[in-house]
């Protein structure tokens, strides 16, 4: 998307002498190569100078313009004047991370704007507060002993990963269900190793430490109070909630995660990619349908079927014996999809290897059930992302207010700062 540097070059600089901005003085904002009728968001933040009470500016109040039919705004603002009628040369301006930027010249007043693209990321929540448990020291802890390790790491990571990939909506996606009955039907051993406790008529008890497990209502409770939607469907797991809203986003879609199930949702045409964690927050991954095929030579929308026939231990999938990744990806090379392959191991003029068949024949039972478990579900009946409340803004007084006692009370230090600070990018 075009972005242009307002103020224009040589339009609306107005009065500039002696390394000040006239007290009152009135700047037009300008541009142009945006798309008709967007919202162009302009804040302002003192970072230097002299404080209002002391003859300094304070700073100007935010605003919004919208681009006309042509795809241009213009707009002046009058900047207020300082404590003692007095401009000030020390302050900068906008916290926004600037598709478009000018400078004053000799003011001191950096003025930048952008016309946020809208971006969704969806979290896999329990991925990212597993991998901050972790990753963070056990050692740190709230006065009263609790162990807040998870949600410090899990507070760093949202506010870099929303800063650093331009998230203007965000979804914290939860698992209602971890362990969903109706998967455990179909494939009995489906993530059993992880049961702690099975429970009849409800989800079983997923192994959790206790470390983490007691963090877990705190991580619950500063997603509320920071805004931030979180969003689960019974009977469901977190890969659900993510593959119905990564399908139906009208807007690029960021799926954060650990886990490489979900590089089935991966979706160039859709403008739908991960940002995969395996390798730790220092080494984020960006994965595309290029990356997809580069490391398993399938495409995203094979990924699923890739998956059931070459199995993975880590969620008791027992896959087809004797077919790993290397055969697996060949013979959906050769054929596209399961089903067709199914097809041609039923039908004895196909050229299919016996052996190949044989294998398939072995395992026809785990076949006719495995690709409805592996398959994140696509059409589930969530709240819209405005009904979630998905768009990220500036965190309220009160809200705020609270999550600064807490991150006094529970130990949160920086994190916190940093999550609110990031928020504070969101209008």
């Amino acid at each position: 998307m075009a972005a242009t540097t307002y103020p224009a070059p040589g339009n609306g600089y107005g009065t500039v002498s002696d390394g000040t901005v006239a007290r009152g003085e009135s700047i037009t904002f300008s541009g142009s190569g945006y798309i008709a009728g967007e919202t162009i968001n302009i804040t302002f933040q003192r970072t230097g100078g002299k404080k209002a009470s002391d003859g300094g500016w304070p700073a100007p109040p935010s605003f919004s313009v919208n681009a006309d039919g042509t795809g241009a705004f213009s707009t002046t603002i009058t900047f207020p004047d300082g404590g003692n009628g007095k401009g000030n040369s020390g302050l900068a301006a906008t916290r926004f991370r600037g598709q478009a930027a000018g400078r004053i010249a000799g003011s001191g007043l950096l003025m930048q704007g952008s016309v946020m693209p809208h971006r969704l990321m969806l979290l896999d929540t329990a991925s990212l507060y597993f991998r901050a448990f972790f990753g963070v020291p056990d050692s740190i802890r709230r006065a009263d002993g609790t162990p807040v390790n998870a949600v410090r790491g899990l507070l760093d990571m949202i506010a870099r990963l929303t800063t650093d990939y331009g998230a203007t909506h965000l979804v914290a996606c939860w698992d209602d269900d971890w362990r969903p009955q109706w998967r455990v039907d179909l494939i009995p051993t489906y993530k059993s190793h992880r049961v702690a406790e099975a429970v009849e008529g409800a989800p079983d008890v997923e192994v959790v430490p206790d470390a983490l497990q007691v963090q877990v209502p705190m991580i619950r409770r500063v997603l509320g109070l920071a805004g931030i939607a979180v969003v689960g469907a019974a009977g469901h797991e977190a890969d659900d909630v993510i593959g119905t809203y990564a399908s139906h986003a009208k807007l690029p879609v960021d799926v954060v995660t650990g886990d490489r199930d979900l590089f089935q949702v991966v979706d160039d045409a859709g403008e739908v990619r991960v940002i995969y964690t395996a390798r730790g927050m220092k080494n984020l991954e960006i994965v595309t349908d290029a990356v997809v095929v580069g490391k398993y030579r399938v495409l995203p929308e094979q990924y699923a079927d890739f998956a059931t026939l070459r199995g993975d231990a880590s969620d008791g999938l027992p896959g087809v014996a004797g077919i790993g990744e290397k055969t697996a990806a060949s013979l959906l090379a050769a054929y596209g999809t399961l089903d067709a392959l199914l097809a041609a191991a039923a039908d004895p003029g196909s050229g299919l290897a016996a052996s190949v068949r044989s294998k398939l024949a072995a395992s026809a039972d785990y076949l006719a059930v495995a690709p409805v478990v592996v398959n994140v579900v696509r059409d589930l009946a969530l709240p819209t992302l405005e009904e979630a409340g998905a768009r990220l803004r500036p965190v309220d007084d009160d809200s705020r207010r609270e999550l600064e006692r807490l991150a006094t009370d529970w130990n949160l230090g920086g994190s916190m700062k940093r999550l609110l600070d990031a928020l504070e990018l969101c209008l």
